[in-house]
């Protein structure tokens, strides 16, 4: 079962390519103190050993990257993606098709950060979480959709101001 139709995919095709924005920056106003606290926590964040010889923006790239291939692979459209250290969120969906993936996701485990970017690009499709959006989240993660959303939701943010 194909969730385009061929009319669809043929747009799809002709759409532009998203902006990726890349900025390492704290998306709320702080203080200085905080900012310190906040690299400080960042350094340590890079410093473990999964991510010891990347440096910051290369994770932020690599985590855009696996977004626009999942995009790719599932024909969702997005207008851009951008990285962002939000307290409470691992990632968001404007009403303008604008994905921000929270820097923190790199440290999930692969599935679940898969899990993060299908269902964020689903909120391309479809913005509230009624019924029809769990049936086609469900379809992009064959049936694992509340399994992984349970799980995800036992992570902490390691990385927040």
């Amino acid at each position: 079962m194909d969730i385009l139709n061929w009319d669809q995919k043929a747009a799809f095709d002709m759409r532009p390519r998203p902006v990726l924005r890349l900025s390492l920056e704290p998306d709320v106003p702080v203080t200085d103190e905080q900012k310190r606290c906040f690299e400080a926590a960042k350094k340590a964040l890079l410093d473990t050993p999964y991510f010891c010889s990347w440096s910051e923006r290369q994770i932020a790239e690599y985590l855009l990257v696996h977004l626009d291939k999942l995009a790719c692979h599932f024909r969702f459209w997005y207008r851009s993606a951008g990285i962002t250290f939000s307290r409470t969120l691992w990632g968001c969906c404007s009403w303008d098709d604008d994905i921000l993936i929270n820097f923190n996701a790199a440290l999930l485990p692969f599935r679940l950060r898969e899990y993060l970017f299908v269902h964020e690009l689903v909120h391309t499709r479809i913005k509230d979480h009624g019924e029809e959006f769990w049936q086609l989240l469900d379809y992009c993660t064959r049936g694992k959709a509340r399994a992984l959303q349970d799980e995800l939701y036992r992570y902490d943010m390691r990385l927040a101001l």
